[in-house]
C-alpha cells in the first residue's frame, strides 16, 4: 500500500519521495516544488537573488550597538566603532574584577597570618615564599581564580603573612 502526503501549499497528494527528508522530519509537509529551498545551481544562475532573503531580514530587523544603541551598518559585529568595543571591554573587565577580588580576599581571610593570626582584611595579607630561589611567579587574584595547577604548586611553597610580619621577615633576610 502506497502512502500519499498532502502538500500544505498546493494541496496535492504526492509520494513521500516528492518531499525533502528534512521537511518530513519536521512535519512541515511542503513538496519540493513548493519549497523555498534554493540549490547551489539556482544561486549560481541568479546571483542577484542569492542574498535577497538576508537583505530583507536585515531591513526588517536592524542591529544596534550594545554600548551606544546606534544602528550598525557593518555585518558580523556587535559594536558600531572601536571606541564602543573598548568601552564594553572595560565594563566586562570591571565585572570580572568585582567577582574575582572579593573571593580571593575571603580565601586569604579564612587562612589568616601564619605568625600572628591576623585575619581581618584580606588585602593586608601576602603570600611569602619560604625559599626565594623556588619562586617562579607571583600569586595574584586572577591566577588564583583560574585554579591552575601551577598556582596551586606555587601556593604550597608559600606561607600567608600579614604586611607587618612579612616586612619583618623580608627585613631580616636582607640584613
Amino acid at each position: 500500500m502506497v502512502t500519499f502526503i498532502k502538500c500544505r501549499k498546493c494541496n496535492k497528494k504526492k509520494l513521500p519521495n516528492d518531499f525533502y527528508l528534512s521537511h518530513l522530519k519536521k512535519h512541515d509537509f511542503l513538496c519540493k516544488k513548493c519549497s523555498n529551498i534554493k540549490s547551489s545551481k539556482y544561486a549560481k544562475l541568479h546571483p542577484e537573488k542569492r542574498y535577497a532573503y538576508w537583505r530583507k531580514q536585515k531591513a526588517k530587523h536592524p542591529r544596534y550597538c550594545k554600548v551606544c544603541g546606534t544602528e550598525i551598518k557593518m555585518d558580523f559585529t556587535a559594536f558600531c566603532s572601536y571606541k564602543c568595543k573598548e568601552i564594553q571591554i572595560k565594563i566586562n573587565r570591571k565585572k570580572y574584577n568585582d567577582m574575582v577580588f572579593p573571593s580571593f580576599e575571603k580565601f586569604k581571610v579564612g587562612i589568616g597570618c601564619a605568625i600572628c593570626g591576623y585575619s581581618k582584611c584580606g588585602g593586608c595579607l601576602d603570600f611569602h615564599h619560604v625559599n626565594p630561589e623556588d619562586k617562579k611567579r607571583r600569586i595574584t587574584a586572577k591566577m588564583w581564580y583560574s585554579g591552575s595547577n601551577i598556582i596551586i604548586d606555587e601556593m604550597q611553597k608559600c606561607i600567608l603573612l600579614c604586611k607587618n610580619c612579612h616586612y619583618e621577615i623580608e627585613k631580616c633576610l636582607n640584613d
